[in-house]
């Protein structure tokens, strides 16, 4: 890569990217042109939806969008919005091949085509980017200027910067389609050595450094480091994180410890992420599929068997975490049923799920001297 700037050859290697976010990307999303905005929040969109037709129709609009405003556009900025299409089907593709009820091979298959063409205009917007930046470089030297305020020299590294981080996405979901563990593991350690160009700088509340932490921890749980996961995101809060990412850093910590196994350090992480939460916090499927893993360690660290010093403590934690499952009906009654059914610490939840049932089958007076037996036995003092 040529050097875009004197100072970089001064700066280690990994902080390089980082310091050119501050630099050249103080504000990436707030400034970006109208269009940028449209398509990045249709492609956003995009990837929470729920079905594959509605996500294919978002992507579909968006790559419309990005096409009619092509004559507004430069060059390089209708390649990189082409590319974050290209990157955006490919997440999506991968994500729905490992779901059930399609065609994985299809998906998988398509997921690579639009991932390697999309690494393939990112490449291309670098270069151009580069290019461009060394013109206004060379220019300036000539009459002895200061380029580095120029505002089109800025964007254009900004634009070269961005790739690293968007090939390091591509590399990531690369790692969930191809057939062989060395392609897998090759192109994890290759995402995992682009988001490194923004994290090792140390975590900020930048969009892109946050999402770069996401990233790394992502490629580090498929590459089952788990422990690098927990030293990675340590200095990762609510108080540091939009809530969004720190949704998503406190799920990825808990699958990780739950993983090692270390319940209770499930538990402090959950109890983290939920205690964050506003009283009138309304629950999203993230947030259920996070107390389904608190039940199930709770339900370990419950357990006289698995836990004989302490398993007393954590009952009411367990009981109140299935509790607000069972609130949420169906499917999650009865996955946390079948998650803590067989633990050997669930008598009072179970107590709670068979209580709901009698209750929805009118058998009310089986309710509550079920209930009334459950209170007993929870204001009896421990033996």
């Amino acid at each position: 890569m040529t050097a875009l700037n004197p100072f970089i050859t001064l700066v280690p290697r990994g902080w390089i990217l980082a310091v050119l976010l501050v630099i050249a990307l103080p504000g990436l999303c707030a400034v970006a042109q109208p269009v940028d905005q449209r398509i990045e929040t249709i492609l956003r969109r995009a990837q929470r939806e729920s079905t594959l037709t509605r996500a294919s129709e978002l992507t579909d609009q968006a790559e419309q969008l990005r096409r009619s405003a092509t004559g507004a556009l430069s060059q390089t900025e209708s390649l990189r919005l082409e590319a974050d299409v290209l990157l955006a089907r490919g997440r999506i593709a991968a994500r729905f091949a490992a779901t059930p009820g399609h065609d994985a091979k299809e998906l998988r298959n398509a997921a690579a085509r639009d991932l390697h063409h999309a690494m393939r205009l990112y490449r291309q917007v670098r270069t151009d980017a580069e290019a461009a930046a060394k013109v206004i470089e060379d220019r300036a030297v000539k009459v002895g200027q200061d380029y580095t305020g120029n505002r089109q020299w800025r964007n254009l590294i900004g634009d070269a910067t961005r790739t690293v981080y968007t090939i390091a996405w591509c590399q990531h979901a690369l790692g969930g389609v191809v057939e062989t563990p060395i392609e897998r593991e090759t192109h994890l350690r290759d995402a995992i050595n682009g988001f490194k160009q923004f994290t090792d700088g140390g975590y900020r509340n930048h969009p892109i450094i946050v999402d770069a932490f996401l990233g790394q921890a992502l490629c580090l749980f498929e590459q089952k480091d788990y422990f690098a996961i927990k030293s990675l995101l340590q200095g990762v809060t609510a108080q540091t994180a939009p809530h969004e990412a720190w949704q998503k850093f406190s799920l990825v910590k808990m699958q990780a410890f739950q993983a090692m196994p270390s319940h209770l350090e499930v538990e402090t992480a959950a109890r983290a992420y939920f205690d964050s939460l506003p009283a009138d916090h309304a629950l999203d499927p993230i947030d259920l599929s996070m107390l389904l893993i608190r039940a199930q360690s709770l339900a370990s660290l419950a357990s006289e068997r698995q836990n004989p010093q302490a398993y007393r403590s954590f009952q009411p934690a367990l009981d109140a975490v299935v509790a607000r499952l069972i609130e949420h009906g169906e499917p999650w009654a009865s996955r946390v049923a079948a998650a803590v059914g067989d633990s050997g610490a669930a008598a009072h939840s179970t107590v709670l799920l068979s209580i709901r049932e009698d209750f929805e089958s009118s058998r009310y007076q089986q309710a509550f001297d079920a209930a009334a037996r459950l209170l007993a036995d929870a204001a009896s003092p421990p033996a």
